[in-house]
This record gives C-alpha cells, sequence and structure tokens, in this order.
C-alpha cells in the first residue's frame, strides 16, 4: 500500500504518506483514513522472482540495465514524456553496477 497524500492506517498500524508499507502475503487488509479523502495505491501479486535494484526513475532485475537506462536518458534517446516540455538532467550522484 502506497499512501500518495495523506496518512493512512493499514491493519492498525499508521503509514505516513509517500511510504510504501508491506503486508503479510495472505492475510487481510484493513485500511482506515482520516476525515479527509486520500489516494492510494494497492499493488498485490506474487513476490518477485529475483531482487531489483532502483536509481532515480530505473528499476530492473539487472545493474547493467540501469546503467545503460542511465545513459539512453543522458543522450536523450528514449523520446519526450508526453506533455511534458521540460527535459529533467540526471542527479549528480550516480549508480553504482
Amino acid at each position: 500500500v502506497y499512501t500518495v497524500d495523506a496518512p493512512v492506517s493499514l491493519n492498525g498500524d499508521e503509514v505516513p504518506a509517500h511510504i510504501l508499507a508491506v503486508a503479510e502475503p495472505g492475510q487481510p487488509l484493513r485500511l482506515t483514513a482520516g476525515e479527509s479523502a486520500v489516494r492510494l495505491m494497492v499493488i498485490g501479486g506474487e513476490p518477485l522472482d529475483a531482487p531489483r535494484h532502483m536509481w532515480w526513475n530505473f528499476v530492473s532485475s539487472r545493474k547493467d540495465r540501469i546503467v545503460q537506462a542511465a545513459s539512453d536518458w543522458e543522450a536523450q534517446a528514449m523520446g519526450q514524456v508526453p506533455g511534458e516540455v521540460e527535459w529533467i538532467p540526471l542527479p549528480e550522484h550516480r549508480f553504482k553496477a
């Protein structure tokens, strides 16, 4: 469960906004919120088959793919994001493969 803009309670534990909470597999979820509306995402499915690596906007099971994606982004080889007019450069701190 990932809350976008406000905290929620997941099975009695508070989950702050912008935090991904992981529940026990196979157990029911009980979500409660305060008085105002909350935007959140519930993601489910089988466990991933291998660890994932994440850097900036890139996620992969292979570190070399993240390095390649960063190179492609820097070369502006990925195309433009629909609706965006500004290109955002990579962070100065680079991913270490």
